[in-house]
């Protein structure tokens, strides 16, 4: 999920690990709301605008030109649409910091789990204290553990942390 969130590693994803992740993240996010999250709606056409050429040109030709504004209803949008948009919009991305703040309010959803899953501080005391355990566990006296056995060691010390993660995804 945070490769396919990413719009610098996307690109470098094959087909499966895309449709894999596209329903890792229908299965996250199947059951938020996003009944407060409206499309942003659009303006009156931009060719009705008098100094628009082609505006100008259909005057020329004597044709009476009459737009109605394309409004599209507050709906919300689906996780589909977002996907979708998200999609699209992630070929043309420069940087990942300056592609989820223009694209947040369109991709809100998508913006709150990347803010969960990509963005997450380098140090932490939890990972300091993690790395000061495996340094007991593998100490001089312990130094016929294999690493398989350290990592399950780590495992079940940390278990109710793991667990608490689970819970918030």
């Amino acid at each position: 999920i945070a490769a396919f969130l990413d719009p610098k590693t996307y690109p470098f994803l094959n087909d499966d690990d895309r449709k894999i992740a596209k329903k890792l993240l229908f299965k996250k996010l199947k059951n938020t709301s996003a009944a407060n999250v409206n499309l942003p709606p659009t303006s009156t056409n931009s060719t009705e605008n008098p100094s628009n050429p082609l505006y100008q040109l259909a005057i020329m030709c004597g044709h009476t030109v009459s737009f109605t504004s394309l409004s599209i209803s507050q709906r919300p949008i689906t996780l589909d649409e977002e996907l979708s948009t998200y999609i699209q919009s992630v070929r043309t991305a420069t940087s990942f910091q300056e592609f989820w703040s223009s694209n947040e309010k369109v991709l809100p959803r998508l913006a709150r789990l990347v803010r969960r899953t990509n963005i997450s501080p380098i140090t932490s005391v939890a990972s300091e204290a993690l790395f000061s355990v495996a340094n007991f566990l593998s100490r001089k006296q312990r130094s016929g553990l294999s690493s398989r056995t350290l990592r399950y060691l780590l495992v079940l010390k940390n278990r109710h942390l793991l667990d608490k993660l689970e819970q918030n995804y």
